[in-house]
């Protein structure tokens, strides 16, 4: 068993937000946690992560097993580059189920994922993003040109897929 100390320096000396995302998911799987929190930062990156492994969302989707990204700041040159969607794409690959996208407060990352017919808004401002199936990489990103810059805009793999 580490302690808390350790297990914090441990995820602050790996090389990326991403690298200690995966740790994370590591980490509450090893200990069969049902719900956990952890506050990632590197390099002008942070990202405050839950983990629910069942009553996080709402029925009928109350026994699923979701990561939420429930605050998330990408460094200003590392905007509009396509950053938050490989995040998302990286993070529905680790969670059984689905991710959650809580309390977006940002105007245009909010038009962005109500433009996404994947991002179920199930309440205002939240969003949830479906693992179609158990063993698929989560989403097919295209590249778009919109009003407010370039972004990616995922598909889901076979036009039958999202109902």
């Amino acid at each position: 068993m580490t302690s808390k100390k350790s297990e914090k320096w441990y995820f602050k000396r790996l090389p990326s937000a991403e690298s200690q995302t995966i740790a994370f998911m590591e980490k509450v799987r090893r200990e069969r946690k049902i719900k956990a929190v952890s506050d990632i930062r590197w390099d002008g990156f942070k990202v405050y992560l839950r983990y629910a492994s069942k009553g996080y969302l709402p029925p009928p989707n109350e026994h699923l097993e979701v990561l939420v990204i429930a605050n998330i700041t990408v460094p200003e040159k590392y905007r509009r580059r396509g950053w938050f969607w490989r995040y998302c794409q990286m993070c529905l690959s680790l969670a059984k189920n689905g991710i959650v996208i809580e309390c977006v407060l940002n105007e245009q990352l909010l038009a962005a994922l109500r433009r996404n017919a994947l991002f179920e808004e199930y309440i205002e401002g939240n969003f949830f993003l479906r693992k179609q199936n158990p063993n698929d990489w989560p989403l097919i990103l295209d590249w778009t040109e919109s009003p407010h810059g370039p972004e990616f805009v995922g598909k889901p793999r076979h036009p039958n897929q999202i109902t």
